[in-house]
């Protein structure tokens, strides 16, 4: 007969078998399955035994394998902050170059990624990478839904001179219509020129061709 702590292991190993590849993971992503110092001990286990990688202290992944490279590929950065968020209780939102990134608005991808928190400030490195998560006022964080967050974060970064029509366009192709609305009906209070700019976001074919320089 199996152990409990045998069966654990092969319970939550089973669950990241099944998880697409590049997933990254910590205990508080277990803890139905056992108690939270069995689960640190199973996925050191693992680590070990090389089914499983650590990013940083607590943060694990299942790497994906470039065949063109020949080689492991690191973990997304915004996975890896996704989780130390979930491992700490911290809500997140992408700030700077992050926000830029994940809505198309840079195409550099930034050594450096930045996030707002209401945690402490903290830094990890991995893999190349830095994460920085800067505490922020709770209101900050909480009221509007992920996308109105993220386009007001990317639209801070740039600054309203750096608007442009290009930066229109691409917002308004990588939005979904619910996207739009939220963003219409969350951001009424915010600062004047960025609520314009959402306006021009979400109102398609609307006659504002002198808002926004050229770009």
């Amino acid at each position: 007969m199996k152990s409990d702590k045998e069966s654990f292991t092969s319970i939550i190993l089973k669950t990241i078998s099944a998880m697409h590849k590049g997933e990254v993971f910590t205990v508080v992503d277990f803890l139905q399955y056992a108690e939270r110092n069995t689960i640190r001990v199973i996925l050191k286990r693992l680590c070990d035994k090389q089914e499983i990688v650590s990013i940083v202290r607590g943060i694990y992944y299942r790497p994906p394998y470039s065949e063109i490279l020949g080689e492991y590929l690191p973990p997304d950065p915004i996975k890896v902050a996704k989780a130390i968020g979930r491992a700490n209780s911290w809500n997140l939102i992408p700030s700077g170059e992050s926000a830029l990134n994940i809505l198309g608005l840079s195409t550099q991808v930034p050594s450096v990624w930045e996030f707002l928190s209401d945690g402490p400030y903290k830094k990890y490195n991995f893999f190349g990478f830095t994460l920085k998560f800067k505490r922020t006022a709770t209101k900050t964080l909480i009221g509007l839904s992920d996308i109105s967050t993220l386009v007001i974060q990317a639209l801070r970064a740039l600054g309203q001179k750096s608007v442009t029509h290009k930066t229109i366009a691409i917002l308004q192709y990588k939005l979904t219509e619910n996207e739009k609305k939220l963003l219409m009906r969350e951001t009424t209070k915010t600062i004047e020129w960025i609520r314009k700019v959402i306006l021009e976001i979400c109102m398609e074919g609307s006659d504002n061709e002198n808002s926004f320089p050229d770009g």
